[in-house]
């Protein structure tokens, strides 16, 4: 215990209250959503901006790909 072998030892753990843990659970799941929104959002602008790939003659919108979109979340 260093130089006071009297002291007690003191641990600084809080438990966070549980409201605070239901929303921070609830905003992770939103973010999680969100960012996979703007992954298939910028991969659809850049299949269509980038000439890395053919790009078919007449390209799906981005709703043709919401069920996928769906399914992933």
């Amino acid at each position: 215990m260093g130089r006071y072998p009297s002291a007690k030892q003191i641990t600084l753990t809080a438990e966070a209250p549980p409201r605070l843990r239901s929303f921070l659970a609830i905003l992770l799941v939103l973010i999680d959503i969100g960012a996979l929104g703007a992954a298939f959002w910028l991969g659809y602008i850049a299949r269509r901006e980038l000439p890395l790939f053919a790009v078919p003659i007449d390209p799906p919108s981005l709703r043709a790909y919401l069920p996928v979109f769906l399914i992933q979340t």
